[in-house]
């Protein structure tokens, strides 16, 4: 988690300069919504296992992210996300979709999400549990700063997982930060 942290720290600290207000003529920045979104995420999960014997893990991997806005500020967003933990030696996917709650600013826009989906995780050894498969809520928050007309920097997003874990379900944290396309009007 503390590796989370330190990367959110350095994509503010990047982004100061940008956060400054300046005299230059402004960019083609918008104040409204985009109607579609692509994202691409590195993704970091803090990860409880319940009391096994793995305890908790680090996992690392990215997420495919796609939302489409149906309103000002309402949207469908759906995402697929992949993810290692070589310490525990285990690997999940998920896949989800749900609503998305978005409020439009000068240079960024804040944003509330569900979403409910599947997941599959695999341990090895199959001595504790193996796979497992089920249904899986992501919900949480998270900010997009708009760059240009069409990129903006995710800053962060922050989730919370409930994920298929045996005959547990096993409660992740998880961070995300990365690009976004935007286009339409």
């Amino acid at each position: 988690m503390r590796m989370g942290y330190a990367v959110s720290i350095l994509l503010l600290l990047a982004c100061s300069p940008l956060l400054a207000s300046d005299n230059s003529p402004k960019t083609a920045v918008t104040t409204t919504t985009f109607p579609n979104q692509l994202s691409v995420l590195y993704t970091f999960n803090r990860t409880d296992f319940n009391g096994y014997k793995q305890g908790t893990a680090n996992i690392q991997g990215g997420t495919l992210q796609y939302t489409r806005m149906m309103t000002a500020h309402l949207g469908l967003t759906t995402e697929g996300s992949f993810g290692r933990s070589p310490s525990v030696q285990s690997t999940y996917y998920d896949v989800a979709a749900g609503p998305r709650v978005q409020f439009g600013f000068d240079r960024v826009s804040p944003y509330v999400q569900a979403l409910f989906g599947y997941s599959h995780i695999v341990i090895k050894p199959n001595d504790l549990l193996g796979h497992n498969s089920g249904f899986a809520f992501i919900g949480g928050f998270g900010a997009d700063l708009h760059l240009t007309s069409s990129w903006s920097l995710r800053l962060g997003e922050f989730d919370f997982l409930r994920q298929p874990f045996g005959q547990h379900r096993s409660t992740w944290m998880r961070y995300s930060a990365g690009i976004t396309y935007n286009w339409g009007k």
